[in-house]
């Protein structure tokens, strides 16, 4: 096969900075490299005792780096495991050690712990091993790593779920894996010599790793921001650049509407996904004339697995669309039989794109049980109800949080909800909601509560209401249902 690990020029690696010491939207090479920086990355990776099929855990802030440590890891042989830069010492220890990383490579000394071989990304740290800056490297220092030979059934990457009902778990990500995903996402979404994909979720993140991957195989540049994904960095870029691809979760999307922003005439394509957009998003999107794309992707599936065009979801808002080529979703009972077209049930996706396996359980053999609700209609088409493990059952009954949010969202002072059940001794569960509302407006719980008995039957109408000034959400920017159930129980 051909080796696709060597086939991301630096040119197609771009980042954007605000200084005047240079342009502000520059290729981000290096002249004292023939064939960029990756192998001198990794002949120093190695030279710090990385080899082929060690688990290196990187906890690195700058994303430009984070790619360069990708494919020299992937060049050693060694495994990429991406470490969440939102969470405290305590959670990355666990991580760390879940995934059994016989290396950590970062700047933050607290994450040096027995039983791992801690090596620093900072250059001025005296006490422990550091990574050589490339630039500093004899030109020799590369050359064992200017090409590599894939094996397609090796472990790529390690990366962690995002945790929005539990604890994370550890995703084994192959480069079969990566290399069908990128396949069948050119399959749906096209490839155009113009195309530029703006980069706004971090590497830890299954959509941000994937990208640079399918970036890579398709020779697309990608570009990065040089300080962090904020709004207003991103409308910047948006705003500026020939940007023709960007990838936003629904809460990036709506903060860029209610900013004002106005597409490009260069944006093409908003692939929308990470967590279900409501109705009234893809409504407010599609009177502000943004191409969205609603996808539906997990980690453990390598990120895409179905995707609804512009078209489609002007359409069907609300629908992901088909399974990508390759990817078969079936929705089943509790009995694993199909259900028949728009009955609820399990969604079960197999194919290439299917993860080897969470370390320390057994392998998926290409099919998964994603733990999510949904159907498929008479077109087969998906749609997204919610996670088996969000569903409420307060006395004997099933409730579906997605209906309940949706209600709640029509009222006109909501802005955002997130409904939850809590423990109950009589009704094993009780429905209750966190809701954001919309600047100046005012509204107590009763009112809402008696809003929501209007639409809804008794047994879903929220018991319980807390105001917020916004939901707690992921680094990836979901909702994080855990963390909202926890403060409606607590308060």
């Amino acid at each position: 096969m051909q080796d696709w690990i060597a086939s991301a020029p630096p040119e197609q690696v771009y980042f954007y900075k605000e200084h005047n010491d240079f342009p502000e939207f520059m290729p981000r090479t290096f002249e004292w490299f023939s064939g960029g920086s990756v192998p001198y990355y990794a002949g120093a990776l190695a030279a710090l005792g990385i080899r082929r099929g060690d688990r290196v855990a990187v906890h690195e802030h700058w994303d430009f780096t984070m790619v360069n440590l990708f494919w020299a890891l992937a060049r050693i042989g060694a495994v990429f495991v991406p470490l969440n830069t939102r969470l405290t010492d305590a959670e990355l220890h666990d991580q760390i050690r879940a995934a059994g990383c016989r290396f950590v490579l970062a700047a933050r000394e607290s994450l040096a712990i027995p039983g791992h071989t801690y090596l620093s990304l900072d250059p001025h740290n005296p006490r422990f091993p550091t990574l050589t800056p490339p630039h500093l490297l004899p030109r020799t220092a590369g050359d064992p790593y200017r090409t590599a030979t894939l094996d397609l059934n090796a472990v790529a990457a390690v990366v962690f779920t995002s945790g929005t009902s539990g604890t994370p778990k550890a995703s084994q990500l192959t480069f079969g894996n990566f290399a069908a995903s990128a396949a069948a996402s050119a399959e749906r979404l096209g490839v155009r010599p113009d195309d530029r994909w703006l980069l706004c979720l971090p590497l830890y993140h299954v959509g941000g790793l994937s990208l640079v991957i399918r970036c890579a195989i398709q020779r697309t540049p990608f570009v990065l921001l040089d300080s962090g994904y904020t709004l207003d960095k991103i409308r910047q870029v948006l705003d500026t650049e020939p940007i023709t691809h960007v990838s936003l979760v629904p809460t990036q999307l709506y903060r860029l509407l209610q900013s004002g922003f106005k597409p490009s005439p260069y944006l093409r394509l908003i692939l929308l996904g990470g967590a279900a957009a409501s109705p009234e998003l893809l409504a407010l999107a599609a009177e502000g004339g943004l191409p969205v794309a609603t996808t539906y992707g997990l980690t453990e599936a390598c990120s895409q697995v179905a995707t609804q065009m512009p078209d489609g979801v002007r359409r069907k808002p609300g629908s992901v669309g088909k399974p990508l080529s390759g990817t078969t979703v079936r929705v089943t009972d509790e009995h694993g039989q199909d259900q028949p077209p728009s009955q609820y049930g399990d969604i079960i996706v197999s194919g290439p794109t299917v993860m080897k396996g969470y370390i320390g359980q057994p392998e998926t053999g290409g099919s998964f049980r994603t733990g999510d609700i949904g159907y498929l209609d008479a077109e087969g088409d998906l749609w997204l109800v919610q996670r088996r493990s969000d569903l409420i059952v307060s006395g004997g009954e099933n409730v579906y949080p997605a209906e309940v949010e949706k209600v709640l969202r029509t009222h006109p002072a909501v802005a955002d909800v997130c409904v939850v059940g809590i423990a109950d001794a009589e009704w094993g569960q009780r429905v209750a909601a966190a809701v954001v509302l919309h600047p100046g407006l005012s509204l107590d719980a009763d009112a809402l509560i008696g809003f929501a008995r209007t639409q809804l039957g008794g047994y879903k109408v929220p018991r319980k209401v807390l105001f917020l000034d916004a939901l707690p959400v992921t680094g990836s920017g979901k909702v994080q249902r855990s963390r909202v159930r926890t403060l409606l129980e607590n308060r």
